[in-house]
């Protein structure tokens, strides 16, 4: 009798081990596909405004030839 419940608490130790590495398993996946879409984000808002920024320069620059050429319309 003693060597069954001996049997039975390694069974549901071996058990709960298994359950502990399937769960820790399912949590590294979601966290890979979450680091994934995360960086997939992070990288689209990087470039969009890294975009604005050179359209807001290239405005700017056009604005600035704009003023002078209409300030001194004689210089080259």
């Amino acid at each position: 009798m003693q060597c069954l419940s001996a049997l039975s608490t390694t069974e549901n130790s071996l058990l709960e081990s298994k359950l502990k590495r399937r769960y820790a398993l399912e949590w590294e996946y979601l966290a890979t596909v979450l680091d994934r879409l995360l960086l997939i984000v992070f990288s689209i808002v990087v470039f969009l405004v890294t975009f604005l920024m050179i359209l807001v320069g290239e405005a700017m620059h056009l604005s600035y030839q704009l003023t002078s050429e209409e300030a001194h319309p004689l210089a080259p």
